[in-house]
C-alpha cells in the first residue's frame, strides 16, 4: 500500500499538483458524509449543544468531522519554495457599456457599490470602486473611507481576474466571468448617483472618475449558510477554490458571504478585491495552502457542525 502523503509534502507541490489527485488521498481530506448520524440526534442533545455554543461562541461539535488535514509545521511555513509553472497573464481588457440600463443597487450598505445592469440585452454586475464620497456617506461616517484603499482593492481584483481568465477558472464556472474593466464617464457616474441616491463626490479631473469591473450576473444565487450547507457542497467549494489557487490567486477573504450557491448546484467564489496573485512577491505557496486549511475549517469545523445543531458562528 502506498503511504499517505504528508501535508508538508503536498504543500511543496501545491498548487501545481492538486491535493485531490494524490493517491492515496491525504487522510480526512474529504470527510465522509455523516448526515445520517446527525439525523439520530435527540432534541435535548441539539438544544444542549446549541446553548453551549451560544455561551462560549464555540460549537462543542467543532471536531465532529475530525482533524484538519492541511496543518503544516512552523518550519514548513517559513520555507522559500519558488513557483514552478507560473506565467504572467495578459492584462484584463478594457470594455465599454452598451446602452446600459441600471436596474438595482445590489450592495446598498457596502463601501464597494454593486449594480445589476442591463448591458445591451444581457444582465451584468457592475462593481464600482469609488474614490470620493461626501460627508453624508451611507453610514454617516467617512473616517474609515480611504480613497487610496479603494484604488488598491480595484487593482487587486483587476489583477486577480486577469489571472482567473487566463487560467480558465472563469470558463470553468467556479468564479464569475469578468468581461473587463472600465472607467465610468461623468454622465454614467452622475446617473448612478442620482438614481440610487448615492453620496459620491465626482472628481474634478476625468482621469480620477470611478473605475469599475463588468462581471457575470447570477440570478437567484444565495449565500452559503448553516441552513443550506451540505457535505457535497463543502467538497465542491474546496475543489472550486483549488481551481482559483491553480490560477496562482489567493482569494484573501474566506467567508461564507463570498461563496454563492446557484440553482443548478454550482458553487461560485466571488469578491476578489482582497486577493493576491503570484505577480506579487509577497505571495507564497504556503499562503495558498493556509487558505485551503481555513476553508476546510469553515465547512467541516463550522458550517456543517453548525448545521447539525442550528448554530451559526457570527465570525463566518
Amino acid at each position: 500500500m502506498l503511504p499517505i502523503q504528508t501535508a508538508e509534502h503536498m504543500m511543496r507541490e501545491y498548487p501545481e499538483t492538486s491535493v485531490f489527485e494524490w493517491h492515496p488521498h491525504s487522510q480526512n481530506l474529504i470527510p465522509e458524509d455523516r448526515t445520517g448520524e446527525a439525523a439520530l440526534d435527540t432534541p435535548e442533545f441539539r438544544r444542549a449543544a446549541f446553548n453551549r455554543a451560544c455561551e462560549t461562541g464555540l460549537n462543542p461539535l467543532g471536531y465532529w468531522l475530525g482533524l484538519n488535514p492541511f496543518y503544516i509545521s512552523e518550519s514548513s511555513k517559513r520555507e522559500d519554495i519558488p513557483w514552478r509553472a507560473y506565467e504572467v497573464p495578459p492584462l484584463l481588457p478594457r470594455v465599454e457599456l452598451e446602452d446600459p440600463v441600471f436596474l438595482e443597487n445590489i450592495n446598498p450598505y457596502g463601501n464597494t457599490p454593486l449594480f445589476k445592469i442591463r448591458n445591451g440585452n444581457v444582465s451584468r454586475v457592475l462593481k464600482v470602486f469609488v474614490s470620493r464620497t461626501s460627508p453624508e456617506w451611507w453610514n454617516g461616517n467617512t473616517s474609515t473611507f480611504d480613497p487610496q484603499l479603494s484604488l488598491q482593492l480595484y487593482r487587486a481584483e483587476k489583477d486577480a481576474y486577469a489571472h482567473l481568465r487566463h487560467s480558465g477558472a472563469c470558463d470553468a464556472g467556479v468564479v464569475p466571468q469578468c468581461f473587463g474593466w472600465l472607467q465610468l464617464s461623468r454622465e454614467v457616474a452622475s446617473q448612478l448617483s442620482t438614481q440610487f441616491k448615492l453620496y459620491w463626490e465626482l472628481a474634478d479631473a476625468d482621469e480620477d472618475l470611478p473605475y469599475a469591473l463588468l462581471l457575470e450576473h447570477f440570478a437567484d444565487a444565495v449565500q452559503i449558510s448553516v441552513q443550506n450547507v451540505t457535505f457535497p457542497m463543502a467538497e465542491k467549494a474546496l475543489r472550486a477554490l483549488y481551481v482559483v489557487h491553480k490560477s496562482y490567486v489567493q482569494h484573501g477573504d474566506i467567508s461564507r458571504r463570498n461563496i454563492l450557491l446557484l440553482p443548478d448546484g454550482r458553487i461560485i467564489w466571488i469578491d476578489f478585491d482582497a486577493s493576491r496573485c503570484a505577480s506579487s512577491p509577497e505571495l507564497r505557496r504556503q499562503d495558498l495552502w493556509d487558505e485551503m486549511r481555513r476553508t476546510w475549517g469553515l465547512f467541516y469545523q463550522s458550517l456543517l457542525p453548525g448545521a447539525r445543531i442550528g448554530f451559526s458562528n457570527p465570525l463566518y
